[in-house]
């Protein structure tokens, strides 16, 4: 059950996303015109397949070039805004690359809201929360989230990926681990992401039963096969020359932190809030963001693996995506979309309880959502301190009091079932 307060909060902090984001777009329409947004990359991206130069998809000269063509008067801009997605995700791009720029940005938007509407229909069934309201109401509401409006602004992928997570939740739900393994392949895209997801319900999945390690198995095979798929597809687009350069290519821009847009202080996750104490880069510090991320991965398959007897294991779900975004050695605004989903399941948790939990509780599971939708707070961290690693913390106390939840969840379980024996 969730507290009165809730029900008075909402509407508020809903209706100031709603009309921040929408001041946002209106006072940056003019740098959407010129082709700030990220989607430049993507759409020089495609124009490079169209033309059957995939082998040069990663020639920043190139990129340059064509983005001039489309975007001349990008100020902030003395280069290529690089590709660095594998090539495989280009030929989305490329048909698009046949309409003019800011067409093409708006049909992808458009895409992306249809996408987004798609996953929440997958995941309707499951989450009660999304039976509640009407489904274009819904899109409506995910966009006052400032890093899905973000997402859309950008003209990013993220979208495809909360489609593919959300595919992959549904089919462990319904217990199709192959199926499982193919959404998260689908996701490869953004391996920084996947992949750990990927170990998280791997290591949940592993140890005890035979039919748990089968599951494992499965959920492995599925996602081999697609990362196989992706793999021939990449080097039918680009060749194998232009496959090697991709990791050449993310190797490059970490190296130069991405021409200056690559800040650490401005992420949320755990190489951010190490880099408020320790150089970005020193040997300390990689291995302090090596050491933590590795504990944070594990505890949340563990907690994965301790809740995989619970009817619904949308509370271990949830750990598991603020794990990857806290342990993701790139966390950018958009990333935070993932929490999206993350949010509702803990919603719909609380919300389907016949009492409150215990305050602590109650603080730790609802607290962070709070601060995640409440748009001012997330716009004075990103866009005038620069210092999203603060919201580090607040994501860790949101791991630890879902994990806490888990556990006394389970535990109450468990007395039901030995009273009614």
């Amino acid at each position: 059950m969730l507290p009165p307060l809730y029900h008075r909060l909402v509407p508020v902090i809903l209706a100031s996303g709603l009309l921040l984001n929408g001041f946002v777009a209106w006072k940056d329409s003019d740098l959407i015109l010129k082709g700030y947004p990220d989607f430049t990359g993507l759409y020089a991206a495609g124009q490079i397949v169209r033309n059957g130069e995939g082998s040069r998809l990663y020639d920043l000269d190139l990129e340059y070039r064509l983005q001039l063509g489309f975007a001349p008067h990008v100020s902030i801009r003395h280069g290529a805004l690089p590709y660095v997605h594998p090539p495989f995700e280009a030929l989305l791009f490329a048909p698009l690359s046949r309409l003019p720029y800011l067409a093409a940005y708006l049909v992808w938007n458009g895409l992306s809201l249809g996408i987004l509407a798609w996953a929440m229909v997958m995941l309707r069934p499951l989450v009660p929360l999304l039976q509640a309201r009407n489904l274009g109401l819904l899109v409506l509401i995910s966009v006052a989230y400032l890093p899905l409006f973000i997402c859309l602004l950008e003209g990013q992928d993220m979208p495809l990926l909360l489609l593919a997570v959300a595919g992959a939740y549904v089919s462990l739900q319904a217990r199709h681990d192959f199926r499982a393994g193919s959404w998260l392949g689908l996701g490869l895209f953004r391996p920084q992401l996947v992949l750990p997801l990927f170990f998280i319900i791997l290591l949940g999945k592993t140890g005890g039963r035979p039919r748990w390690r089968k599951s494992a198995m499965m959920l492995s095979a599925g996602l081999g096969l697609v990362a196989l798929l992706e793999c021939a597809a990449s080097v039918a687009v680009s060749g194998w020359s232009g496959f090697r350069l991709y990791p050449k290519q993310v190797w490059m821009l970490e190296a130069n932190h991405g021409y200056g847009a690559i800040m650490p202080a401005d992420m949320p996750n755990v190489r951010g809030l190490v880099a408020a104490f320790l150089p970005d880069g020193a040997r300390a510090a990689l291995i302090a963001v090596a050491g933590v991320s590795l504990v944070i991965l594990i505890l949340a398959g563990l907690v994965f693996r301790r809740a995989r007897q619970m009817p619904d294991t949308g509370l271990a779900f949830s750990l598991a995506l603020i794990a990857i975004v806290l342990t993701s050695y790139h966390a950018f605004t958009y990333d935070l979309a993932l929490l999206l989903w993350a949010s509702l399941f803990v919603l719909s948790y609380l919300r389907d309880r016949a009492s409150e939990p215990d305050r602590i509780s109650l603080w730790l599971t609802l607290g962070p959502v709070g601060v995640l939708f409440f748009t001012p707070v997330l716009m004075l961290l990103w866009l005038h301190m620069g210092r999203l690693n603060l919201l580090a913390p607040v994501l860790v106390l949101w791991l630890y009091g879902i994990a806490r939840e888990v556990s006394r969840s389970k535990v109450a379980g468990l007395k039901s079932e030995w009273a009614t024996a």
